[in-house]
């Protein structure tokens, strides 16, 4: 059975986290001057860039230019592609130790997560607005977090307690001029900025043996492949016992006649 992490959907959506609570200010004055009229929460949805534009150009044409001031400053971002990232590769057979789940029937189920494999996620954020003051005002509130990155806290696997720091990095920045019609009235101003998240896609989640006796014989090289020396136990006691039990370590040592 298919288990399904959504470790692609979890990263979109902290990634849009980092810019869901950005505001700008109205001015009595030009230059950010004078007293604060009214402040605005800037709108933000996925949606590709062109969609993004196109509907903006939309309204333009409509002749509307009262409802292009309400609908402007806007952004929108996007998920653009992914690539593996084997600088970040770690080994993989390594992971997060079992965790122990009490199930319906009430008997404990051991679980295990192997390391994540490293994926570079591609992101661009479009800023739209009709003056360019508002999208310094925007900009001004990211550029001072990414230093030159910012750490993401994403909860990867809530089921075995997984939460991992990832880096976002701006990557570039574009600006365009749109407009249609006359230029003061309908003029749209659009700033991509480019990101790249160091983020991780996971393997399925499987059932986990506890290991609780572990047993290793010792050969003489010198002899043939049936020469034992003496053959180590090592195991928990009582074998029954749960992590959270008392419990102990026992060491036992057999020794062999060696025949010469």
């Amino acid at each position: 059975m298919a288990i399904y992490l959504a470790t692609i959907r979890k990263t979109i959506a902290a990634f849009g986290s980092i810019f869901s609570d950005i505001y700008i200010n109205r001015y009595t004055e030009s230059g950010g001057n004078g007293e604060i009229m009214n402040t605005l929460k800037v709108p933000l949805r996925y949606s590709p860039a062109d969609k993004f534009l196109t509907i903006l150009k939309e309204t333009v044409r409509d002749g509307s230019a009262v409802r292009l001031k309400h609908t402007l400053p806007r952004m929108s971002f996007e998920m653009l592609g992914m690539d593996y990232d084997s600088t970040r590769k770690l080994l993989s057979m390594n992971g997060m130790c079992p965790v122990d789940v009490s199930t319906t029937a009430g008997i404990a189920q051991y679980f295990r997560q192997m390391n994540p494999v490293p994926y570079n996620y591609n992101f661009r954020l479009s800023i739209a607005a009709k003056k360019t003051e508002d999208i310094f005002q925007v900009v001004e509130q990211i550029f001072p977090h990414f230093a030159p990155s910012y750490n993401l806290t994403i909860k990867d696997v809530e089921s075995m307690g997984i939460t991992r720091d990832v880096p976002v990095i701006i990557e570039s920045i574009e600006k365009e001029d749109n407009y249609d019609g006359t230029y003061e009235d309908n003029r749209i101003v659009v700033w991509h900025l480019y990101f790249k998240v160091k983020g991780y896609i996971y393997p399925p989640i499987t059932n986990a043996d506890v290991i609780k006796s572990v047993e290793t014989t010792l050969y003489d090289k010198t002899k043939t492949s049936n020469t034992k020396i003496e053959k180590i136990t090592v195991s928990v006691d009582p074998i029954d016992a749960k992590y959270e039990d008392e419990w102990t370590i026992e060491t036992d040592i057999e020794d062999f006649t060696i025949t010469r």
